[in-house]
């Protein structure tokens, strides 16, 4: 189901029926960048909505809600802002996946934006996930790898240390 298509009514429906959890797809915390990455106009704005119907229907905070996000090369610069926008929402975990590449469009970090990821973006949003409570290790804001070598096959597209194999 998608969650911006989920309006006050089935919201309540869904946590009636035992909802206890929820992942959203959030590629950015800026509307335009989540939209691009998403192909939907929209789509940002929508899935918003969706989430704040789920949150009035939830039974006393018993909805848990995730976050997934897949870093691109388009969305990859916003990210570190994530967890503000996490908070905001309600949620209580941040995933971050690094794209699979079969759409045929270059979407797949390179060494030079993995670097650029764990140099700049991933210290900055491990440390305010960390804070909020949204990741439990900082070794989550870095799907990449951190070495060289990690770096290297992240980049050749081994993602995650081939946690996604």
């Amino acid at each position: 189901m998608v969650v911006g298509d989920i309006d006050l009514a089935a919201a309540k429906a869904l946590v009636k029926a035992g909802l206890r959890g929820v992942n959203v797809s959030i590629d950015s915390p800026d509307p335009e960048t989540h939209d691009l990455v998403r192909g939907v106009p929209g789509a940002f704005a929508r899935s918003l909505e969706g989430l704040k119907h789920l949150r009035r229907a939830r039974a006393r905070g018993k909805l848990g809600v995730a976050i997934n996000t897949v870093i691109t090369r388009l969305n990859f610069r916003s990210l570190a802002e994530l967890p503000k926008l996490a908070l905001r929402v309600g949620a209580r975990a941040l995933r971050l996946m690094p794209v699979d590449e079969h759409t045929g469009v270059a979407l797949r970090l390179g060494a030079p934006e993995i670097d650029e990821w764990n140099r700049e973006i991933g210290p900055l949003l491990a440390r305010r996930a960390l804070l909020a409570g949204l990741m439990a290790h900082e070794d989550e804001a870095y799907p990449f790898g951190r070495g060289d070598e990690e770096t290297r096959r992240s980049a050749a597209g081994s993602y995650a240390l081939g946690l996604y194999e």
